[in-house]
C-alpha cells in the first residue's frame, strides 16, 4: 500500500512538473523534451517538423497600465485560443514570460505558415473583444515559423531559426507572421 501511494503521489508531481502554473500549457522544460523527440523524428526522415514561436504583440504595456493579473489574464486567453486550435498531435508550450512555442507534428512549411496565420488572425479577433475592457491596447501576436531541414543539426538551430523569423514579423511592423525557410535560406512574410 505505502509503495502505490509513493508512487501515485511521485506520478502527480512528475506531470505537475511539466506543466506551467499560469497556462496550463508545457513548461519550458517538457516542451524542449518533446522537440527533441519531433527533432530526431524529422532527422531520421520519419516525419516532418515545423515549429511556430510566438510572442505577444506590446506584452509590458498590458502590465504597465492594466497590472500583472490583467497579463495573466491575456497570458491565460492565448493559451486557451492555441489550445482550441492546435490538433491533438500538436504541442503547445510556454517558452519564456510572454513567448510561446508550438511543435507542429508531421506539418510542412506552407502548412506551418497558413496555421500560424490562423492563430494570428484569432487573436486579432479576440483582441478586438477585448478593447473595452484594454481601451488603447490592441492585443495582437507576432510569430515566427521554422521548418526542418537536413542542414539543422538540432532542434535549438531549429527553434533559433523560427526566433529570427519572429524578430523579422515584430520589425516589419509586429501583428504578423514570418516563415524562415532553410533550404533557400529567406524569409517568407
Amino acid at each position: 500500500g505505502m509503495a502505490l501511494e509513493r508512487a501515485n503521489l511521485f506520478e502527480k508531481y512528475r506531470v505537475k512538473a511539466a506543466y506551467d502554473a499560469l497556462t496550463s500549457l508545457y513548461n519550458k522544460g517538457y516542451i524542449s523534451e518533446l522537440l527533441a523527440g519531433a527533432f530526431e523524428k524529422a532527422a531520421s526522415g520519419k516525419e516532418k517538423l515545423s515549429v511556430a514561436v510566438l510572442d505577444i504583440d506590446h506584452f509590458k504595456r498590458f502590465n504597465d497600465n492594466f497590472g500583472h493579473l490583467a497579463g495573466d489574464n491575456i497570458l491565460q486567453l492565448l493559451a486557451t485560443a492555441m489550445r482550441k486550435l492546435s490538433r491533438p498531435e500538436d504541442y503547445v508550450g510556454r517558452f519564456g514570460g510572454e513567448e510561446f512555442l508550438i511543435i507542429l507534428s508531421d506539418t510542412v512549411f506552407d502548412r506551418a505558415m497558413k496555421y500560424a496565420e490562423r492563430l494570428r488572425k484569432e487573436i486579432e479577433k479576440l483582441g478586438n473583444l477585448l478593447i473595452k475592457r484594454y481601451p488603447g491596447h490592441a492585443l495582437t501576436i507576432s510569430v515566427g515559423v521554422a521548418t526542418y531541414e537536413p542542414d539543422l543539426k538540432s532542434w535549438k538551430m531549429l527553434v533559433e531559426k523560427a526566433d529570427e523569423a519572429l524578430y523579422s514579423a515584430k520589425n516589419l511592423g509586429r501583428n504578423r507572421v514570418v516563415g524562415f525557410y532553410s533550404a533557400e535560406r529567406k524569409f517568407l512574410p
